[in-house]
């Protein structure tokens, strides 16, 4: 990873000698750096970039281009990591209303952030909104993909467990870590 890291740190030099900070391909570049910040576990670092990159795109590419929006998939994501459950939220909020807009609501992509948001709300023990976001996922896999597709069994097999939870806890629980890793394992993250 630290060759990773290296290399994408002169690709940001280059870009920002040649383009200049505010051009799309710098910002992919800070984007990118961000995403190998996360993956070493660098979370100041890569919260930091991934919010200089969105910044830049939502100036230089608007709100609702999808590098933008991936963008701001990839920030809730470090949040949820983080456990800053509010924050992740509002990312997802804000990731799915400019995916249904950018892509409708049953593209493959929008139903993964229709995921990772109910994901999101069973982690904070909202197991009725969690609910809700698996079902609506889980309908739009077996339309999209099959409902023999490995993503649609995975989602239906998470429902499975979060209703089961529901049925055990009452309103209100918190995820296992074991549970956590599996639903955040069954889709790419954002």
């Amino acid at each position: 990873m630290a060759e990773a890291e290296k290399t994408l740190l002169q690709a940001l030099a280059g870009f920002e000698q040649i383009y200049g900070s505010e051009h799309a391909e710098t910002l992919g570049a800070v984007y990118y750096l961000g995403r190998c910040y996360m993956n070493q576990g660098k979370m100041a670092s890569a919260e930091s970039m991934l919010l200089q990159a969105l910044t830049g795109l939502e100036k230089v590419c608007g709100l609702e281009h999808e590098s933008t929006l991936i963008t701001v998939w990839s920030l809730a994501g470090l949040y949820a990591r983080q456990e800053k459950i509010a924050k992740a939220l509002e990312m997802y909020q804000g990731a799915l209303e400019g995916h249904e807009k950018l892509f409708g609501p049953e593209h493959t992509r929008t139903l993964e952030v229709v995921c990772y948001l109910g994901w999101t709300y069973w982690k904070q023990g909202k197991l009725v909104e969690a609910e809700q976001m698996y079902l609506r996922t889980l309908a739009g896999s077996e339309k999209t993909l099959g409902p023999d597709h490995e993503l649609t069994v995975a989602i239906a097999s998470d429902l499975e467990r979060l209703k089961n939870q529901r049925k055990d806890c009452g309103p209100v629980s918190s995820l296992s870590e074991s549970t956590n890793r599996t639903s955040a394992s069954n889709i790419n993250d954002g």
